[in-house]
């Protein structure tokens, strides 16, 4: 965690074959924000992680 409160991931590990898409291309938009320095908030069940390439949305869930 930076001192102005953003988060920056360092030393992402992934394995050397990709998905095909569209998960793959999904993929790839997510390590290309995580490889940047983003914000995480939170909203009710909602995890929003942003960063200058983008904004990701996860959505919780309750049980298993």
């Amino acid at each position: 965690m930076e001192a102005d409160g953003t988060v920056r991931f360092t030393d992402l590990v992934v394995t050397e074959i990709g998905c095909p898409d569209p998960i793959g291309a999904q993929e790839s938009a997510y390590l290309e924000i995580l490889g940047g320095t983003v914000e995480l908030a939170v909203d009710e069940a909602m995890l929003f992680v942003s960063g200058s390439a983008g904004r990701i949305a996860f959505e919780g869930r309750t049980g298993g």
